[in-house]
Order: C-alpha cells, then structure tokens, then sequence
C-alpha cells in the first residue's frame, strides 16, 4: 500500500467543505447505485410515476432528486419528521410508514426503487400499473428455523 498515489486530475475532485471525509466517500457510491437504478436498469421516462422507499436514507436522498430532475412523479415512504426535507429535495408525496401503509394509498406506479426489502418490497408489487417494475437493492433474506432455512421475506 503506498502513502500517496497519483490519478489523473478528471478522477478526482475537491470535497464540499460541509463534508467530512467518510461522507464524500459515501457519495459515489449512494450516487451511482441511484443513478443506475433509475436510468440505466429502469429507464426512468418523464411523466412517469416512481415510488422511492425510504427516501431520507443515503440512497433515498440522491435517488429523489435525480428522479425530479429526469421529471418522473416521486412519491416516498419516511418518518414525518423528514417530509419537508423530502419536499425540499423534489419528493411529490411523502408516506409517513409509521401511520400510513403506502400499498394501501398508491397505485399505478411505473416503478418501485425498493431499498428495504421484506414486507415492504412484497407490498411494493400491489401499487404497480400493469408493465411495471420494482428493482430492489435489499436482496433476499434467509430466514432460518430450526427445522429448515428458507429464502423468502
């Protein structure tokens, strides 16, 4: 491991001033996961309708903006301390989960950006209008017993 190394000036660039290091270091990777998520795998179109699953997480955060920006309605879930920090940031509905069960409330939804997994990512396919997609970056849990594992949310 060497103390310094050299890249090219196009590979780099300056920190906010408002950032410590660990939170410039998280950027790329919450901004890319986003990024590719919405453009590249969902092929996020204008006009369309995109639930974002915990929106004031790292990833909900950049996902909400760069989904406004790509002019796509952004509904998302949170606390309802974070909804006009979420509004803020361009989100067209905010969910507080803790009262209100989005499944229950949205319906459809081009696409659904799961970041949570389990019950949330299975109510997630109720909302969809026919044709559309949830993308989940959670993952599927193995659930143990003590008989048998299983995979399943």
């Amino acid at each position: 491991m060497a103390e310094y190394l050299t890249v090219p000036a196009t590979q780099v660039a300056k920190i906010p001033e408002k950032l410590s290091f660990t939170e410039a270091a998280a950027l790329p990777l919450t901004g890319l996961t986003s990024y590719q998520v919405l453009h590249d795998v969902a092929n996020l179109q204008p006009q369309e309708r995109v639930l974002i699953q915990a929106g004031a997480g790292g990833i909900g955060v950049l996902a909400i903006q760069m989904a406004k920006r790509m002019g796509a309605f952004v509904a998302t879930t949170a606390s309802a301390e974070n909804a006009d920090f979420l509004r803020q940031l361009g989100a067209d509905q905010v969910i507080d989960y803790r009262k209100t069960d989005f499944s229950q409330v949205l319906h459809d939804y081009d696409l659904v950006f799961d970041t949570l997994g389990g019950r949330a990512l299975q109510d997630s396919f109720q909302i969809l209008r026919p044709g559309g997609q949830v993308i989940s970056i959670s993952g599927v849990q193995l659930q143990h017993s003590r008989n048998h594992s299983s995979w399943g949310f």
